[in-house]
């Protein structure tokens, strides 16, 4: 019977573990209750889902930007230019201004607006006082302001021409002045050694470029203004310890570095001997790109390697963008078109193509002539070379001074321009 009584309870005690079991109450070591994780049908499913997006996540956003850049050369001012403004201007409904120049740069103006960053150089003074061209130049305000609506929004001063001024009026202070009222970066005039020193940075899209500017000097007989020497005003000629100094400070601020040179010599295709040194000194302290000018001729492009292995897009001159000037030489000029691209985290310059343009006037009647006794030019207009055709070249002022056809004007593009960097049209 006994034996009987302790089967019965080593039976019961077995089904109460087996229940302890079922339960999941079993006693841990250390005493602690542990507890199993249960996964139900639902959660199993949610899991699956989150693995599943997970390896379908859409692969990282492309990061890579794009900044268009434009540069032109020389908006050269002649008195036949600002003549014509005034004319346009008096028989323009409701325009207030004295001068009108937007016109002349119609068929341009989608390359300009287009681009994020346009550079033009401004060959004449803005003074307060009077007007005057050739050879002693100060420019009308308007003059500046259609290059504003246009949409340039770098531009250099620093020029042959820029104390043309100077001699009757404070025209370089004057000129500082005029372009400190509009929303441009004005390179090439410097208020004082500390402005020199302060390198122009201009920010797109979270690239930063440093513009510099220099002059290989002003013309005989132009000063600055004793009035603006004894404020402390800075003419920016090239030297060269100025150069390595301005481009190594300028590498600390900017990821690229923009160096604009008035130098060279007038009306030749070909680049001096000293402009291809100080363009070598340029490109083995770094700077990413050159821009040229002064030449009032088209001259080459090329890629210009440092001494550190580092290229350097140097463009020579990009000649006159318009002028009155009475060889056919020079009224071909250059639009000088590049990407700036950012991507995974490097900077580069590509697609360069220099786009030529040519500037157009008509001289309908030699018998008429302006105040300083030239022949009487009109219809000024600034065309991409694309767009130029063989009409208007027939009509063109300078036919009086040496015959041409479009042919010329395309090759003094082939000829000057390598290949690389021409539009399709010209190869």
């Amino acid at each position: 019977m006994k034996k009987i009584i302790a089967v019965l309870l080593a039976f019961s005690m077995m089904l109460v573990l087996v229940s302890c079991f079922a339960a999941g109450d079993m006693p841990a070591p250390g005493g602690e209750t542990y507890e199993p994780i249960i996964t139900t049908e639902k959660e199993t499913e949610k899991e699956t889902v989150e693995e599943t997006e997970a390896e379908t996540e859409p692969p990282v956003v492309d990061t890579k930007k794009v900044i268009k850049f434009v540069a032109v050369g020389d908006a050269l001012i002649h008195s036949a230019i600002y003549r014509e403004a005034q004319t346009f201007a008096q028989s323009k409904p409701g325009y207030s201004g004295d001068y009108y120049f937007n016109s002349m740069y119609e068929h341009i103006a989608d390359e300009i607006k287009a681009a994020d960053i346009a550079f033009v150089n401004h060959e004449a003074p803005i003074a307060k006082t009077y007007i005057s061209g050739y050879p002693n130049f100060n420019a009308p305000s308007e003059s500046g302001d259609a290059l504003v609506e246009l949409g340039f929004n770098v531009v250099n001063i620093a020029n042959n021409h820029m104390f043309d001024s100077d001699g009757r009026t404070t025209g370089y202070a004057d000129t500082i002045d005029y372009w400190k009222t509009k929303k441009v970066l004005q390179i090439g005039g410097y208020e004082s050694q500390a402005d020199y020193d302060n390198i122009r940075i201009m920010n797109v899209d979270g690239v930063n470029i440093a513009f510099l500017a220099y002059t290989f000097g002003a013309n005989s007989g132009t000063y600055m203004n004793s009035a603006s020497v004894n404020a402390g005003y800075v003419t920016p000629y090239i030297k060269d310890a100025t150069l390595i100094r301005h481009i190594e400070a300028a590498k600390e601020k900017a990821d690229l570095v923009f160096v604009s040179v008035h130098w060279g010599n007038e009306n030749v295709f070909q680049p001096s001997a000293e402009q291809k040194r100080v363009a070598k000194l340029i490109a083995d302290n770094g700077a990413d790109v050159i821009i040229g000018h002064h030449s009032h001729t088209v001259q080459p492009v090329e890629w210009i390697t440092g001494k550190n292995g580092n290229k350097t897009l140097c463009v020579y001159s990009l000649g006159n963008l318009i002028s009155g000037m009475l060889s056919t030489k020079n009224m071909l000029g250059g639009l000088m078109t590049f990407d700036i691209v950012k991507e995974d985290g490097k900077i580069s310059i590509e697609n360069p193509v220099f786009k030529p343009l040519m500037c157009h006037y008509d001289i309908a009647d030699f018998s008429k002539k302006d105040p300083e006794g030239n022949p009487l030019r009109t219809g000024f207009k600034v065309y991409m070379l694309e767009d130029y055709t063989e009409e208007l070249a027939k009509k063109h002022g300078t036919q009086n001074y040496g015959k041409f056809t479009l042919s010329t004007l395309y090759g003094y593009a082939k000829d000057t321009i390598s290949s690389e960097f021409l539009p399709d049209y010209l190869k």
